[in-house]
């Protein structure tokens, strides 16, 4: 992650540039010159970035405010800066939010708000990582504010007292001492994980639980009495879809062979007591594969294999259920798009998918996107308009298919907070339309019934019978 000075003047020609350090600058006391300056440019928002000291009447020239960000809240000297003490704290998460700054800084509009994983290794890459995600929000909600008008943006501050109640940004007074015990705390947790990397790998050694409750038709929860699915050795199984069909079970998972570092779609066959039958290979190609969201339309059978590494979202389609598929289709191409999940409500097609606009430095797991259409195989999906609709690496990814429960929608998704597959939480869709979208979560699960147990990331359930993956290190020296 490399840090350059840029020469803002050349980034786009023909930009007017006032300089207003010139005269009676910026911290001077005599701050008329500036509000003549900015009044005569009637400007639609002023972005500031740093701490400036404006005239009050300044806050009062554009007509959508005067915008800051979070990262930018140090109000004295030697503060310390923004996403250091979350490293230091081991948060496992740190925010960014966008607000509209007032006069006296007491009633502060939050416009957007960004929950990125702390990276607890560096506090460089930490504050990298939330840059790069604020590179993103700005472009954005300018462009949404041209092209939708006022409403777009007080659709955005409603969304933002909906969605939490807290900003989760750590103020408080902080002495030397305070900032070095938690810095030395900090470093014995860095040792305490690097030691562990030491004697675990990094590939995780995933597994499937399963139970059938045939008299209901809600998931079971009570995970600890779950029959355990072990694969075979020198792989893992993961992102388990379950269909249920001619009196059997069918699972489709990912099945990851660590010497190939790569993933293939596979298939479980279970009976209808939850035995296992046999397993096998149904789709491959030369890149990963993985979270095959398998659903029916009319007669057939269709899936959405995560196939991000080639920058796609792909379509297959079952010829001969369940184990031949043929590819059918790109829905969308030139895209890092992971875990696509479709969901039918109200005539259209709802696509979910996590998408990564930071070419890989802010992970893949932070910003839900939300698509819709007619007609899921014609190609034609509109972005929704409060896209992202989702930013919070503890919750927009997907976690598995959505359900309905007693006329309700539930969304599953991942809590990727400090490691990938921590766990995963159930979300009530409380708006979803063409102008719309708002969740709360209602239930978070940890694999904390089994201390051998690290992480969960999948829920599926059909026909009685609820299935997800479980995960725990495997030592360095163990043969796989």
């Amino acid at each position: 992650y490399s840090h350059r000075k840029c020469d803002l003047s050349v980034i786009k020609e023909g930009a007017r540039i006032i300089d207003l350090n010139e005269g009676a600058g910026l911290r001077n006391e005599n701050g008329n010159l500036i509000k003549d300056v900015i009044s005569g440019l009637d400007p639609d928002v002023i972005i500031m970035f740093g701490l400036h000291l404006l005239d009050v009447e300044t806050y009062d020239i554009p007509t959508y405010g005067v915008w800051a960000f979070s990262t930018e809240n140090n109000e004295f000297p030697g503060e310390p800066v923004h996403g250091f003490l979350e490293v230091i704290k081991h948060k496992p998460l740190t925010n960014t939010v966008l607000e509209i700054v007032k006069a006296d800084r007491s009633e502060n509009e939050v416009i957007y708000s960004s929950r990125e994983s702390t990276y607890h290794y560096s506090v460089t890459v930490n504050r990298n990582r939330v840059f790069w995600r604020a590179t993103l929000i700005l472009p954005r909600i300018i462009e949404g504010l041209a092209r939708y008008g006022e409403n777009y943006l007080d659709q955005l501050k409603e969304r933002q007292k909906e969605i939490r109640t807290d900003t989760g940004l750590l103020s408080g007074s902080y002495s030397f001492l305070t900032v070095l015990r938690d810095l030395t705390v900090h470093i014995a947790r860095v040792l305490a994980l690097g030691f562990n990397k030491l004697i675990y790998t990094d590939a995780f050694s995933w597994k499937l639980l399963t139970d059938i409750r045939k008299d209901s038709n809600s998931f079971s929860d009570n995970f600890r009495s779950f029959d355990t699915l072990n694969p075979p050795r020198k792989m893992f199984w993961a992102d388990p879809f379950v269909v249920a069909e001619n009196n059997n079970y069918y699972i489709f998972v990912e099945e990851f062979i660590y010497r190939k570092n790569r993933a293939h779609i596979s298939l479980i066959e279970l009976d209808s007591g939850g035995r296992f039958i046999r397993s096998g290979k149904i789709i491959e190609r030369p890149y990963h594969m993985s979270y095959p969201f398998a659903f029916k339309l009319g007669d057939s059978y269709y899936m959405i294999p995560e196939t991000s590494q080639n920058r796609t979202i792909e379509l297959y389609k079952c010829t001969e259920f369940p184990w031949k598929w043929e590819f059918e289709r790109n829905i969308m191409e030139d895209i890092s798009a992971t875990d696509a999940t479709l969901f039918y409500h109200e005539e259209k097609w709802w696509l979910f998918a996590t998408v990564d606009r930071t070419n890989g430095i802010s992970g893949c797991s932070t910003e839900l996107f939300l698509f819709f259409s007619e007609d899921p195989f014609s190609g034609r999906w509109t972005s929704h308009f409060l896209n992202p609709v989702v930013s919070d690496e503890s919750n927009a990814r997907c976690a598995g298919k959505l359900f309905v429960e007693d006329g309700r929608i539930y969304r599953p998704t991942q809590d990727c907070s400090v490691r990938y597959g921590r766990g995963f939480n159930i979300n009530l869709v409380t708006k979803l339309s063409t102008g719309e979208y708002n969740e709360t979560p209602v239930r978070e699960i940890k694999p904390d019934w089994n201390r051998k147990l690290k992480g969960t990331h999948t829920l599926n359930y059909d026909g009685g019978l609820t299935v997800i993956d479980i995960y725990r290190y495997h030592g360095r020296l163990a043969l796989k």
